[in-house]
């Protein structure tokens, strides 16, 4: 047993150490006078860090808390299953669900009742409100939280999979390159954060996980402050790692912003530890870490900034602006081109006077300058769409397309924001971000599911080509409101919006004369895409119609996916109208022209997404005017072609959604033609997956409604073959659903008028008598 003195001194020891960084050389001459005794206390002492640092490194400037006899086995619908960690605020376990409705694995945070004042008891309510408000694929989402029956209060989150970043850079030997890059994904989690005015208040390497599928997921925001927020939490709730914490953090001071950029500063930091010194990556550490938090980054964002400039391989703003460091960054971006003109200014130096040399240096480098924006300018046209094609061809290659349009996009907003650009380069930088949004969140074809980083872009090339004169510009306004007025109908509902839009984009098509013809069947098949969105089929029938009448694309396979979009929307509105069998001509002409471009163009990822959609929405029909025997082959094609697409590239969220919209269908001819158990427990699954979906991004209409939609289909499935009271219960289920959206403000008129009546009409018919 150590003396009371060894203690005293081994923790004097260990405060130091957490001072420094791992292997420091200092580490030795600390423990040069130190007895065995006080090293062996020292070592139980780390020891113990490392292991609470799995999960809840924390240190609290309270006494000793006081611990509960018993923790809880379960909390609300989950099952404790196994530990994953424990530190001083808790422990974390892996929770199963067993209630038989689903299965389902997520972490649960336990907190201990005895370190948690009635104060803070009321912190944590309201934190778990600010954690609801987090959207963004790199933080790991709240499911649940409460207090348990024996007063443990607990988080339900979302179970990630992975390893610590430093641990999974030391494991794959990661590059410096790789190392900044996962940093930066880091960066972009905690800015989210940020923008909903919450704080992090503990980021260090065991709370930045790295997926198998290399996503950084930050964990535990169970110590999140409101930033700026009044009042003082208390001794009892002041969680930090010590190792990763601020200056003013250590001292007692509530956590901001400024810790949050201190703390992944100093992760950055130990990643590039091993890795060969480079300037720039030493210069944002500086800069983040700064002892006082003034010279520091004053938001996540501009650090989220320096590390971009960084993968360009462009000076970074933390650096001292040296002529050497600058051109060390300028030959590593463009060391082919810096050898050529070396090699021609020594051959202009042997063969003309000095003076002529200074004439002669001035024009070629307004005629460089000019040469190098146009060269420029057609490597990314090229990149990003002749390239961008050909990619698109080879497996799973959206998100490797996707992040170089992103790395590309950097010079083209360079190029943009310079003051002297012509409307001709800020043309071509909003182009950039409009293909951009098209492989983040686009809806109907490949995409990552990404539609607020859609949204943004878009919003910013309209901000780029606003007030540009000319009917080139006119035409890229019109091309952005119209993408904007798709993305806000279909994933946020917002239909007041989105008609201003295309009629705003009604009026660029105008302002741009001939240039504009080209788009006017895109706009009139959009338009009737909104309109009867707007449950406004007759007029969606006249601007579907009046498409038709347009000119098409002069690309072949372009006029051949627009006619089938208008057949499609011609179809969907007559559908909708109240007219099933008259849906049938236009849905099967639809299918028609898929069918023959699929055969003209085999590996076309839109036309064998769109050819899938054709089976489902004529596959659907017959199903509703009783020819489900007809309806299921077709069905079942539509559901093997999306499967493939989704087997090419597994990023494709448009697809993933497509198979569950599929999958419905499938079920009910099922269903309909004696398979009935087959269709129930797959729709069940059908369900479930959806309710995932919905979880990770709750703040999305398009994703709760496609899940109600989906409870609905199951009820109606369970009700036509018996199960009236399972039937009954998921109606219930179904109409929150539809409750929730109408609460958020986002039930439109196709639900009231379609969907949420159907359901009426199901529970009156099958429900009246319950009990």
């Amino acid at each position: 047993m150590p003396t009371l003195e060894a203690r005293r001194r081994a923790l004097l020891l260990f405060e130091q150490l957490l001072d420094l960084p791992p292997g420091a050389p200092q580490r030795a001459t600390l423990f040069a006078d130190a007895s065995p005794e006080i090293l062996a206390e020292v070592a139980a002492l780390e020891a113990a860090e490392a292991r609470s640092a799995e999960s809840f490194a924390t240190a609290f400037d309270a006494d000793a808390p006081v611990f509960p006899g018993e923790r809880p086995e379960r909390v609300g619908a989950y099952r404790l299953d196994a530990l994953i960690g424990e530190g001083g605020m808790g422990e974390v376990w892996r929770g199963i669900r067993d209630d038989g409705l689903f299965e389902h694995r997520v972490a649960v945070k336990l907190i201990r009742p005895g370190i948690v004042s009635a104060g803070a008891e009321a912190r944590f309510v309201e934190e778990r409100r600010l954690l609801a408000r987090l959207d963004h694929p790199g933080v790991a989402r709240i499911i649940d939280g409460g207090v348990s029956e024996g007063g443990w209060p607990y988080l339900i989150t979302e179970l990630v999979e992975g390893d610590a970043i430093d641990r999974h850079c030391a494991a794959q030997d990661c590059d410096l390159r790789t190392r900044i890059m996962l940093v930066r994904d880091a960066a972009r989690a905690v800015e989210a954060a940020h923008g909903q005015l919450i704080v992090h208040a503990d980021i260090k390497p065991g709370n930045l996980l790295v997926t198998p599928r290399n996503m950084v997921k930050l964990l535990d925001f169970g110590i999140a402050r409101l930033i700026g927020g009044a009042g003082d939490a208390g001794p009892a709730l002041q969680p930090m790692t010590r190792a990763y914490a601020s200056p003013e953090r250590a001292a007692g001071a509530l956590a901001d912003v400024a810790d949050d950029i201190y703390a992944l500063g100093l992760v950055l930091r130990d990643l590039v530890a091993d890795r060969p010194a480079d300037p720039g990556a030493t210069a944002i550490v500086m800069r983040a870490t700064a002892p006082a938090a003034a010279n520091r980054y004053r938001t996540m964002e501009a650090m989220g900034a320096d590390l971009d400039r960084w993968l360009a391989d462009l000076p970074v703003r933390a650096h001292p602006r040296s002529f050497r460091y600058r051109l060390n960054r300028f030959t590593h971006r463009h060391r082919f081109g810096v050898a050529a003109s070396a090699i021609a200014l020594l051959a202009m130096l042997g063969g003309t006077t000095f003076g002529a040399i200074g004439h002669v240096r001035a024009e070629r480098a307004r005629t460089a300058e000019a040469q190098r924006i146009a060269d420029l300018r057609a490597v990314s046209h090229y990149l990003l769409f002749d390239l961008q094609a050909e990619m698109a061809r080879q497996p799973n290659s959206l998100r490797l397309r996707t992040r170089i349009a992103e790395r590309l996009q950097l010079y083209l907003d360079r190029m943009a924001a310079d003051p002297r650009a012509t409307p001709a380069t800020r043309i071509e930088a909003a182009e950039g971000l409009i293909r951009l949004a098209d492989q983040q969140g686009d809806p109907g074809q490949a995409n990552l599911g990404q539609p607020a980083h859609a949204r943004r872009n878009l919003e910013r090339a309209a901000n780029l080509a606003q007030g540009l004169p000319g009917p080139d510009a006119a035409l890229v306004r019109a091309r952005i409101a119209i993408a904007l007025a798709r993305q806000i109908t279909i994933y946020d509902h917002a239909l007041v919006r989105a008609d201003a839009l295309m009629t705003a984009a009604s009026r660029d098509i105008d302002a741009s004369g001939a240039v504009g013809v080209g788009l006017r069947a895109t706009y009139q098949t959009e338009l009737a895409t909104l309109r009867a969105w707007q449950n406004r089929y007759d007029e969606a029938i006249a601007a579907a119609r009046a498409a038709m009448r347009e000119s098409l694309p002069a690309d072949p396979r372009e006029a051949a996916l627009l006619s089938s979009r208008m057949a499609d929307i011609l179809g969907e509105s007559i559908f909708y109208r109240g007219d099933h069998p008259g849906a049938v001509a236009p849905y099967r002409r639809q299918l028609a022209i898929l069918t023959d471009a699929r055969a003209r163009w085999p590996d076309d990822a839109r036309i064998r997404r769109n050819f899938a959609r054709a089976t489902w929405a004529l596959g659907t029909t017959l199903i509703d005017i009783d020819r489900a025997a007809e309806a299921l082959p077709m069905l079942e094609q539509g559901l093997a072609e999306i499967r493939a697409l989704i087997a090419q590239d597994r990023d494709n969220a448009d697809a993933q959604r497509m198979l569950r919209i599929q999958e419905i269908a499938y079920t009910q001819a099922l269903g309909r033609t004696g398979r009935a158990d087959e269709a129930v427990a797959m729709l069940a699954a059908n369900v479930e997956t959806r309710r995932r979906s919905w979880l990770a991004q709750p703040g999305e209409a398009m994703r709760l409604r496609d899940y109600a939609i989906a409870i609905a289909a199951l009820g109606d499935l369970q009700a036509e073959h018996g199960r009236t009271a399972e039937a009954c219960r998921t109606y219930d289920q179904a109409d929150i659903m539809f409750g929730r959206l109408k609460r958020d403000g986002k039930f439109i008129e196709i639900d009231r008028d379609y969907s949420q009546r159907l359901l009426n009409e199901a529970r009156a018919r099958y429900c009246r008598n319950r009990a």
